[in-house]
């Protein structure tokens, strides 16, 4: 078993005539796993930091980073419920100007079912509010939360195998509508909303068919399912800096080399049609990337984790996780 694990970041702002990265490292003795990150200025940005002990018994932490220096300026742990277990993937989004909202998987230790987690702070770490919602009888493992035109938290993820999910929450975490699909796909990864045509589009991991959804937004029905490039697992979706378009990132299995994965993006407009398709070739290295796609101005910033290991698919080795950030930056197109 490997002990050594480089978990790649962006610590990135906008300065004149360019952009510029920031390195930190940090190691405790536990299972750490940064999940998402969100720059709220110039100077600061914050991140969720999971840790814990493998596969649970995870706890969260929220911190916040002079971006300017490198320096941690204050960190809050997000999650102490006893009658709960914190679980994987948490998501940052910026709902107003001074208030983050942050997702989380959490497990009710006496039913076994997972429901999901939603915290509220202000940019300054003062809390706000928490709460944890979900139907008590059904597991609601989320992959991706965006914050939409409407005013709305929309998720994507999997009740069980092969059942992907779609809901839609008010901003204090109501239901407001649930669709799933059956279809193909282990679940539903990343979804990004097309705003001007009324749809989303949600995309299927390690889906046979390499296949996504275009969903009506006003009923929630499927419009159109089109195909991404054969052995990209998406994880994270951007808008572009046209309006027509957007970008999709993730991991791109080599085939025929099961130890080698590369970092991947595409660039798809809003019929669906995947205009250039990117790859980034690692040295035979196996890369694993979640929240680590951004665009900032010109520039478009990715980053991965490497070198991975696994026991399975979408499963850690346990084993401790140096965090560190650099970075791989290629010019918009």
């Amino acid at each position: 078993m490997k002990n050594h694990f480089l978990l790649i970041l962006l610590f990135l702002y906008s300065i004149i005539g360019g952009s510029q990265t920031y390195e930190r490292y940090c190691k405790t003795q536990y299972d750490d796993v940064v999940y998402d990150a969100f720059q709220i200025s110039n100077e600061e940005a914050v991140f969720v930091l999971n840790y814990g002990e493998y596969p649970d018994n995870y706890s969260s932490l929220l911190y916040k980073m002079d971006i300017n220096t490198g320096n941690i300026i204050d960190s809050v742990v997000l999650f102490n419920d006893t009658n709960f277990t914190y679980q994987g993937i948490s998501k940052i989004l910026l709902t107003d100007s001074n208030l983050l909202t942050i997702f989380g998987i959490c497990e009710n230790i006496a039913t076994n079912d997972k429901q999901i987690f939603i915290a509220k702070y202000d940019i300054s770490l003062e809390h706000i509010m928490d709460t944890i919602v979900g139907d008590n009888e059904v597991d609601e493992w989320f992959f991706d939360v965006i914050y939409s035109s409407d005013g709305l938290f929309v998720l994507s993820g999997m009740e069980e195998t092969g059942v992907l999910l779609l809901e839609e929450r008010s901003i204090l975490g109501e239901l407001i509508r649930k669709e799933t699909f059956t279809e193909g796909g282990t679940f539903a990864s990343t979804l990004y909303e097309d705003f001007v045509n009324n749809k989303y589009h949600l995309f299927r991991y390690w889906d046979t068919y390499h296949s996504f959804y275009i969903i009506n937004k006003g009923d929630l029905s499927v419009d159109t399912i089109l195909e991404y490039p054969i052995g990209l697992l998406p994880t994270n979706a951007v808008k572009g800096t046209g309006s027509d378009y957007y970008y999709v990132a993730g991991r791109k299995l080599v085939l025929g080399e099961p130890e080698k994965d590369n970092l991947s993006y595409i660039k798809v407009n809003l019929d669906g049609d995947i205009i250039n398709v990117w790859e980034f070739f690692t040295d035979s290295l196996e890369y694993y990337t979640l929240n680590s796609f951004a665009v900032n101005g010109d520039y478009i910033f990715i980053a991965g984790a490497a070198p991975c290991t696994w026991s399975a698919p979408l499963e850690f080795y346990p084993e401790q996780r140096w965090i560190s950030s650099t970075s791989l930056i290629w010019k918009g197109t």
